[in-house]
């Protein structure tokens, strides 16, 4: 699942993992700018509901740059690794 592209078109990832349990093995982490950067996304609740979605792997993206294409997907993943929340599955 792309978690920016669902909640831009006006889904929450959560209700996905709810009516399709274990479905969603890959997410497309991103936001508007760097990770975290918009606000917009509720990573936290996604992260509450990783199970249930299936998660298996995380692809960080960056949809805009605010920097060049290495520092934001670095800024990106910087944000995710200092989020208590976030843990990949094992």
């Amino acid at each position: 699942m792309d978690l920016y592209w669902a909640v831009v078109g006006g889904a929450n990832p959560v209700d996905y993992f709810n009516k399709y349990p274990g479905r969603f093995e890959l997410w497309h982490i991103k936001d508007k700018k760097e990770v975290g950067a918009s606000g917009m996304m509720d990573f936290k609740s996604y992260w509450a509901n990783m199970a249930k979605s299936g998660l298996q792997y995380g692809i960080v993206e960056v949809e805009e740059y605010d920097f060049d294409q290495f520092t934001s997907c670095q800024k990106s993943i910087d944000w995710l690794n200092h989020q208590p929340f976030v843990v990949m599955p094992k």
